[in-house]
């Protein structure tokens, strides 16, 4: 039910067509996106609606890695991924790097991950 539900946000707002993504890509953005509201649920002691979590990942997730990842510097060292591939593998590695640097930002991971994961 969730998947649907966030599909449709996304479609909506026109912020993503999950149809038009690889399984394996559509089933990560959800995947994101379905813990980022578990996370708040979790924060705020309170269930939050789809629309205010997909709102919220958006906002707080995909833009503020999205828009280092598009600096120019990024751009050139990792031009041939897709915007969404750059986030999917960004935002996996700023996960797994959480556990060690709790106050990592969006700008630190994607940075941290040009120079010591990316290609």
């Amino acid at each position: 039910m969730s998947h649907e539900i966030i599909e449709q946000i996304l479609l909506e707002k026109r912020w993503f067509d999950l149809k038009q993504l690889k399984e394996h890509e559509r089933q990560s953005l959800i995947n994101h996106i379905e813990v980022h509201r578990y996370l708040l649920c979790k924060d705020r002691s309170e269930d939050v609606p789809w629309l205010d979590a997909v709102e919220s990942w958006f906002l707080e997730v995909w833009g503020p890695i999205s828009r280092v990842a598009e600096l120019p510097r990024y751009q050139e060292k990792f031009g041939d991924k897709t915007k969404l591939e750059l986030y999917l593998s960004i935002s996996e590695h700023w996960h797994y790097m959480k556990n060690s640097l709790p106050e990592m930002t969006a700008s630190q991971a994607v940075d941290h991950y040009c120079r010591f994961v990316g290609s």
